[in-house]
């Protein structure tokens, strides 16, 4: 009966249990649990605020949710030209999994601001990604009077019920 459940930088997985669970140890007492695969091999999650632009957008096409997020958090922390340029790049690559480019997408449209509406908007005519470019777009209020409905207008007509949802919520 685990009540929550996380997973750190490293592949460690936590499970835990609230007070009278009674799995283990007492019945009296919540637990903490952490499991690991067989033969699994510790390798210590990088200190992203060390990591260059090339490593932490590595860490933003990876596999693991905890890296995606830490190099995010650190690219819009940066803030700068090479930041956003390396989110763009992991965004527009078609041949990275949807996962990455989404990340991708919204680490470049938090860097950048307002200045990232016309990439987000060419990103709109991706069919892989336009669901995440529309909802990049009319995510932040401050700028989004500068944003062209065209886009959003086109994805009310889009085969995918999901674009069409981020069309009429953007609009």
């Amino acid at each position: 009966q685990i009540t929550d459940l996380d997973v750190d930088g490293s592949g460690r997985l936590y499970l835990s249990a609230w007070d009278g669970a009674g799995y283990s140890g007492s019945p009296d007492k919540g637990y903490v649990i952490r499991a690991v695969p067989a033969n699994w091999t510790y390798q210590a999650f990088p200190d992203v605020t060390k990591s260059g632009i090339n490593e932490l957008a590595g860490l933003l096409k990876s596999a693991s949710a905890v890296a995606r997020l830490s190099a995010s958090q650190e690219l819009i922390a940066r803030a700068d030209k090479q930041a956003s340029d390396a989110a763009l790049a992991v965004a527009t690559d078609a041949l990275l999994p949807l996962y990455a480019r989404v990340a991708g997408i919204y680490t470049y449209a938090q860097a950048t601001g307002e200045a990232a509406i016309p990439a987000l908007v060419t990103l709109t005519n991706d069919a892989d990604v336009r669901e995440h470019a529309l909802r990049a777009l009319a995510d932040r209020k401050a700028w989004v009077k500068d944003v062209p409905t065209a886009p959003f207008l086109a994805g009310l007509k889009d085969p995918s019920p999901r674009v069409q949802a981020s069309a009429i919520i953007g609009l």
